[in-house]
């Protein structure tokens, strides 16, 4: 943040090799959202993913006030921006293979999150999911090391989970466990086990694991038990 300039500029600085910076060393721009708002009313950034190999940004801006993002991506070696790639993103991730990428996008009317697209960027984008039922809204994200894409169905009081592995991006999303009216649950993956956050059978929720390939609860094995004093939220 610049004193005198109402937006941040966000950037990048290779680590250094003993931990310390020397004056010569300047950081990366990636995106000076200064200059993104010249001539704008209203400025907003979103999503903000790096390509695993560094090279390209994906973006998503909001120069209305409605909360309606444009989705962008900037190639960081030359420059080049390609605008204009989606409409109304509500959340993107990157596949492993630096070229394509998983977003979700609203309904123009309703402004419900209910589609998600798998977009190679030498492409046209095709839908990957779409949630028909009007109570859900969806979510995209991606596990923390990185293995699998999850596709998020969330209702006021149910869940659904669909992952894909991130290196395997012309497949189709598979259900981990169906929703079932009641039951929330979220997920997170290491070394072929799924770590499951869930209510079932625990109003403040309870941390379970179960291999990748056979999550059924009859599969679950506790990490942390329910604790009715305390509500365990991630």
């Amino acid at each position: 943040q610049e004193e005198g300039k109402q937006y941040s500029i966000r950037c990048r600085r290779k680590p250094a090799a003993d931990g310390q910076y020397s004056e010569k060393e300047t950081e990366e721009i990636l995106l000076d959202v200064n200059k993104l708002a010249e001539g704008k009313k209203y400025m907003s950034i979103g999503d903000f993913q790096i390509s695993d190999d560094g090279k390209r940004l994906a973006y998503t801006v909001d120069s209305t006030g409605f909360r309606q993002y444009e989705l962008f991506v900037k190639d960081l070696e030359s420059g080049d921006v390609m605008a204009g790639v989606a409409q109304r993103v509500t959340s993107l991730e990157w596949a492993a293979d630096n070229e394509t990428l998983f977003y979700a996008t609203e309904d123009t009317v309703t402004k419900r999150s209910n589609m998600v697209w798998r977009h190679n960027l030498s492409d046209e984008a095709e839908l990957a999911y779409y949630e028909k039922d009007r109570l859900f809204n969806v979510n995209v994200s991606r596990g923390k090391d990185l293995k699998h894409l999850f596709i998020f169905s969330a209702s006021t009081d149910t869940y659904e989970t669909r992952y894909l592995p991130s290196d395997a991006v012309n497949e189709e999303f598979k259900v981990i466990l169906p929703r079932e009216k009641g039951h929330k649950y979220s997920v997170d993956h290491r070394d072929g086990q799924l770590f499951i956050l869930t209510n079932k059978q625990a109003k403040n929720f309870r941390l379970v694991t179960t291999p990748l390939a056979s999550p059924q609860e009859k599969n679950w094995q506790e990490v942390i038990a329910h604790r009715p004093d305390v509500l365990l939220e991630g």
